[in-house]
């Protein structure tokens, strides 16, 4: 049996993650090293984006309402 992913885990692993990529960013624009850093933050889009694009896809396929049954004329 799987466990249900502890959503108050996954915040803080999310915060810790974009914690660290932040510093990343600043530490690469402070070297001037803007062309870096422009590529990175792409890269977190583009994977942000993905999976915006999944969950959407998800959300929207669970909230459908039931068909209805179609009386017999």
């Amino acid at each position: 049996m799987q466990k249900k992913p502890n959503k108050m885990t996954i915040a803080y692993n999310l915060e810790q993650t974009i914690s660290k990529m932040k510093e990343s960013i600043n530490l690469l624009e402070k070297n001037e090293q803007y062309n870096d850093a422009y590529a990175l933050v792409c890269g977190i889009k583009s994977i942000v984006d993905d999976f915006h694009k999944n969950v959407i896809l998800h959300v929207s396929n669970n909230s459908k309402p039931p068909k209805r049954k179609r009386k017999p004329s």
